[in-house]
């Protein structure tokens, strides 16, 4: 905790990184039409000649501070900051993305 003047603020600073492999094999698709009213059995399938593998790994790194800082027992306010880097690789697809996230808020305790 720090202090500044009648404020009390309370610091958290940290990081949070999670990794994620896995294995979901490309899909065979078809199409068939249907009718919400009127609904058509689809026929059974046959089985694609072979599964083609597509191993994944995602990343999920995050960095972040947050201030909660408190005016007697009457008033809070939060402030935080998060930076990510997020990213989903396999075979097929390539995803990434690095937001900041802005978070806030405010808690007035009514007292008597």
């Amino acid at each position: 905790m720090i202090r500044t003047g009648p404020i009390e603020h309370s610091l958290l600073i940290g990081v949070a990184f999670q990794t994620r492999d896995g294995n979901v094999p490309t899909a065979v698709r078809r199409s068939f039409a249907q009718n919400l009213y009127d609904p058509v059995v689809i026929p059974r399938q046959p089985s694609p000649p072979r599964i083609i593998p597509n191993p994944n790994r995602t990343e999920d790194l995050g960095v972040y501070v947050f201030d909660r800082a408190s005016l007697g027992d009457w008033l809070q306010a939060t402030i935080g900051w998060r930076k990510t880097r997020y990213t989903d690789v396999s075979r097929t697809s390539s995803y990434k993305a690095t937001p900041d996230t802005l978070s806030y808020g405010l808690m007035v305790k009514p007292v008597r």
